[in-house]
């Protein structure tokens, strides 16, 4: 099978969270050493991928891609977010975006998003302290990382301005779909994450922790289709989100090179998977506490 695909892959943003911390219920091999990161990047560029999602939150991911990047300035489209804020300070916005840009060496940044929804609730004024920097040409997109779409109607609603949302979406996270229309008629980016439910597509079945077992019929019937259309579920997960026209980036993080050429390859099977997406429709896990990563460490 191919490495190379057309212009999918600038579709793909790299997520970058493995590159400071451990992440990912299915992640076995851990943060990524510098070297592999390096290589990785390298794959990325080579296969039309130039854009990259970091964090403050993401250990010390920003400090790697800046001296993995140190000698290729400018080739990435990299978005980043702030650090949970507690309260609010002037002028504390602008002095951790700075501290970012030279984590990273850069000059500026494509999106700078507000990583905690409740900081936004705490205090609007972080929206003045983002069109600022906008303005001053640091940023081109500003927005937010949403988890849930009442926080996205509360933006709505308050009529903020943005310029892109980062949503978790996927074959079994589709509470945000009705809102792809009305984003699209606001010119808002919508950037999709949690394409693989943080790994736990990949599980197998018989080893699925007590608080995930509610999404046993669902994984179970990805498996099924994975198997009697002999395409991988990786596959499936991967190529059902990029197949919507209303997603402007997909995040897709990986732990090794090898996790990277794997997802490249499986866009090749994307036309293969537009067959069959009405198949995929019938997959979808409605309760959130199943969707939503940081609420199975309550109960654990």
């Amino acid at each position: 099978m191919s490495t190379k695909v057309d212009n999918t892959t600038g579709k793909i943003c790299l997520g970058t969270a493995q590159f400071g911390q451990d992440y990912g219920i299915a992640n076995s091999l851990g943060k990524a050493t510098k070297p592999q990161v390096a290589d990785i990047l390298n794959y990325a560029q080579s296969v039309g991928i130039f854009c990259l999602d970091t964090a403050w939150a993401y250990g010390d991911s920003e400090s790697v891609i800046g001296e993995c990047l140190r000698d290729k300035p400018g080739i990435f489209k990299i978005v980043s977010k702030l650090p949970s804020l507690g309260q609010y300070v002037p002028g504390k916005i602008a002095e951790f975006f700075q501290q970012s840009l030279q984590r990273l060496g850069v000059h500026r940044l494509y999106g700078y998003l507000v990583h905690r929804f409740k900081d936004i609730v705490a205090n609007e004024d972080i929206w003045k302290d983002l069109a600022m920097l906008k303005e001053e040409g640091k940023i081109e997109k500003v927005g937010v990382s949403l988890y849930s779409p009442d926080e996205l109607v509360f933006l709505l609603d308050k009529e903020i301005k943005l310029d892109m949302v980062q949503i978790p979406y996927s074959i079994f996270d589709r509470r945000f779909e009705k809102y792809f229309e009305p984003l699209a008629k606001k010119g808002i980016a919508v950037h999709a994450r949690s394409v693989f439910l943080q790994g736990v597509a990949f599980l197998n079945l018989d080893s699925l922790p007590v608080f995930l077992q509610e999404a046993r019929p669902a994984l179970a019937n990805l498996q099924r289709i994975a198997h009697g259309e002999k395409i991988p579920a990786e596959a499936l997960c991967l190529n059902f989100v990029l197949s919507n026209p209303a997603i402007d980036k997909v995040v897709i993080g990986v732990d090794s090179l090898a996790h990277l050429k794997n997802n490249v390859a499986a866009m090749n099977l994307l036309n293969k998977v537009r067959q069959i997406y009405s198949q995929l429709n019938s997959i979808e896990i409605e309760r959130e506490e199943i969707l939503l990563p940081y609420q199975w460490a309550l109960k654990v």
